[in-house]
């Protein structure tokens, strides 16, 4: 078995959103090939409606916090945050857009 298909089945066995030669598996395969992932550093990681630090997504008020288990699927740059689209644990991608704190997220090397 090459190394790729056998990335590919420990995805798949452990449930796991992950990148096998820049592919995206489980269900966010659809939100894009995606090439730029992020996830929290913390619960404290803000999930924003716009490009402004003190707008909350509504999803996202409250007693609401991001667990470290999300996934954030970067689509654009916008000045200092980054827009894109959330995967839940599960995998499921959801359906609206978010901005995000580079800073408050772990987005690896990229």
């Amino acid at each position: 078995m090459t190394s790729s298909r056998l990335a590919k089945s420990a995805i798949v066995k452990l449930g796991l959103i992950g990148f096998t030669a820049g592919v995206l598996f489980t269900h966010a395969s659809r939100v894009a090939a995606a090439s730029f992932q992020c996830v929290p550093k913390s619960n404290t990681a803000r999930v924003l409606k716009s490009p402004n630090p003190n707008d909350l997504h509504p999803q996202w008020r409250g007693q609401s916090y991001i667990g470290t288990s999300w996934t954030f699927v970067r689509e654009a740059v916008v000045g200092s945050y980054f827009r894109g689209k959330l995967i839940s644990p599960r995998g499921g991608v959801q359906p609206y857009r978010i901005f995000i704190l580079p800073d408050e997220w772990d987005c690896g090397a990229h």
